[in-house]
Formats: structure tokens, C-alpha cells, sequence
């Protein structure tokens, strides 16, 4: 892991803490939790954590949440809802998926579930089988999502008959080449 050089990491005890989102919410420092993956993408992100940027926003709403109060975890996720930006799912589009053939279980949709959640298994001319994402089952099922083979459009070429002259003067296969001299 790179070392993490950031003036507002500071750290309490065992816990590493933002004092940018102990500033946000008027808390403790003790109590604004952060941990390396954040402050690497907060320092790479290009907006100033004071703004709130998306990381120190979604850090925020954590104190909030740990704090068990209702009222104000609502408060906190109205004030910052506009900082978290959510990436758009991952695209899964691809002219080659055929049609379903059966369901598999998908490990990552268990959590805290009695029943797995069932995805569906597309018929794949690539890999045999598909899935839209990956579903953490063994053997891996290739997903669309992460498919660096995914075709998500064809392209219509198109197509003219060639010129008669062209195709006259292409060799032709076991003819001899005619000179123009002997025409």
C-alpha cells in the first residue's frame, strides 16, 4: 500500500480519522473513521474534500449511521446526497448472449440471506455460458460485465458489387496471366 500524505489524516488510537468530516459534521474526531482506500481515492479525485467530495460525504453519512440516531442519519444523507456520485452499472450489452439455460446461485447476493438469489445463465458461443455479472460461483462463470470478448454492437458494413473491370483484372486461379499484347 502507497503511504498515504494527507494533513487532515489523523490518527486516534487504533482508528485512522478525517478531520475534514469530524469539521462536516461537528463530531469528535474519535469518531470519523476512515481507512486507506478512502483517502487514497479522496486525494485522487480532484475536488477538495472541504466541498464535500463524494468520499468525505459518504464517510459522513458513516458517522452519522454509527451514531444510531435516525433523525439526524436522515439529516446527513439529505445534506450530502448530491456528493455521492454513483457510477452507472457496469455495461452488459452483447450481440452474442443467446437465450437462457438455466439459473445459478449468486454467492455475492447471499449476504444475509436464508435463500441465494438466482441469476440467470445465458448460452455464450465464446465461453459456452454467461452470466450479466460475475456471481462468485466456481467455476467461474464469464460475465458480460467484466467480457473483454463482449461485443456490444454489430457493424453493418456496407457492401457494393465490385466494378467489372476490377474483377476482369484479378488473376484468376490456375489461368495464366494474359498479356495485353495478346489481346
Amino acid at each position: 500500500m502507497p503511504q498515504i500524505t494527507c494533513r487532515y489524516r489523523v490518527t486516534s488510537g487504533p482508528d485512522t480519522c478525517c478531520q475534514i468530516v469530524a469539521d462536516l459534521m461537528d463530531r469528535p474526531i474519535a469518531e470519523c473513521h476512515t481507512n486507506d482506500s478512502a483517502c487514497l481515492h479522496c486525494i485522487k479525485c480532484g475536488v477538495a474534500p472541504q466541498v464535500p467530495n463524494a468520499y468525505t460525504a459518504s464517510m459522513a453519512i458513516g458517522v452519522a449511521h454509527r451514531t444510531g440516531d435516525t433523525h439526524y442519519f436522515n439529516d446527513t444523507v439529505n445534506r450530502f446526497r448530491n456528493q455521492l456520485n454513483k457510477s452507472p452499472p457496469p455495461d452488459t450489452a452483447c450481440i452474442l448472449r443467446g437465450p437462457e439455460i438455466r439459473k445459478v446461485g449468486c454467492k455475492p447476493c447471499q449476504a444475509g440471506s436464508l435463500e441465494p438469489v438466482m441469476v440467470p445463465v445465458y448460452r455464450c458461443p465464446k465461453h459456452n455460458e454467461c452470466t450479466l455479472h460475475n456471481t462468485g460461483t466456481f467455476p467461474k462463470i464469464q460475465a458480460c460485465a467484466t467480457c473483454s470478448e463482449r461485443l456490444e454492437k454489430s457493424v453493418q458494413l456496407d457492401v457494393k458489387p465490385a466494378p467489372a473491370a476490377v474483377v476482369a483484372a484479378i488473376p484468376r486461379r490456375g489461368v495464366a496471366p494474359t498479356s495485353p499484347a495478346s489481346m
